[in-house]
């Protein structure tokens, strides 16, 4: 199954413990509304509360991954976006709706995997930084154009990307908001593998069966989540702690136990065991 066919602006596929979500506007370049960013939130949450999904794929319907936000109704395209963001304004302070997508990403128990098919500029390109592997096609580009457009980053970019490809690289690319080739981007750190178009959603949906396949989702969530909390932490003291406690506490778990007898007794394992959303973050 593909999007085509329909007008929706994010398009949801789970097939073989694969949930894939096209960006769908292929006529404006996936040019990004609030509507298809509150529609790829509310898509990951859907992914991670049901227990046949054990991985995400995030990807872009026709020739561009995204174009960056829809600007086409002239100068004051971003001000009425904002203005009509009614999500971002529930809380005292407003959150954009890229922040609040990369946020999801970050407090999923199962892994977000992009593969970029074509070019990701502005928000395009900020949400990839939030997800867990990225995969892209050979002539995609990356853009951090805010400054060409007289703004400033969003979507948690200004975290995330110094992490993947250092500050030094990150303050360059975006104070000029050049577009980066997909080698140079791979060579920085920001995509780890390229591919040719054809091959690129095939090679994405089997990381995640190869996940689905051989491992416990419990191990998987706690494992992302202990990736992503250390990766911040100020030394290797506070992550020996954190992996000490989650050893101690799940040595004698089903999971474990199944995983070590399947091993002795040379068979595939037969993981039962899933974790609460809400356990993950505190679970270190």
């Amino acid at each position: 199954m593909s999007p085509s066919g329909t007008d929706d602006p994010v398009f949801y596929q789970v097939a073989d413990a694969v949930a894939t979500i096209w960006l769908n506007r292929p006529a404006h370049r996936n040019a990004i509304s609030v509507d298809m960013l509150d529609g790829l939130h509310d898509l990951l949450h859907r992914a991670d509360a049901d227990p046949s999904v054990r991985g995400v794929v995030v990807t872009g319907s026709g020739r561009t991954f995204s174009a960056g936000a829809d600007l086409s109704d002239g100068p004051d395209s971003l001000a009425r976006l904002i203005a009509g963001d009614e999500r971002g304004h529930q809380g005292p302070d407003y959150h954009e709706p890229a922040g609040r997508v990369s946020l999801r990403i970050r407090a999923m128990t199962k892994p977000v995997i992009a593969a970029v098919n074509g070019d990701a500029i502005g928000g395009g390109a900020t949400i990839v930084t939030a997800m867990d592997m990225r995969l892209a096609a050979e002539r995609a580009r990356f853009g951090f154009v805010f400054t060409r457009r007289g703004v400033t980053p969003e979507g948690a970019s200004s975290w995330y990307l110094p992490r993947l490809v250092g500050p030094g690289r990150a303050m360059r690319w975006m104070l000029s908001g050049e577009l980066v080739t997909t080698a140079e981007a791979r060579t920085a750190g920001l995509v780890d593998t390229v591919l040719p178009e054809p091959d690129l959603l095939p090679a994405a949906e089997a990381i995640v069966r190869e996940i689905a396949e051989h491992t416990s989702a419990k191990a998987v969530a706690l494992t992302r989540r202990l990736l992503l909390d250390m990766g911040a932490a100020a030394g290797p003291e506070a992550a020996a702690s954190a992996e000490s406690r989650l050893l101690r506490a799940h040595a004698g778990s089903t999971d474990t136990r199944e995983g070590i007898a399947s091993f002795l007794e040379r068979r595939p394992a037969r993981f039962t065991e899933r974790v609460p959303a809400e356990q993950v973050p505190g679970a270190p």
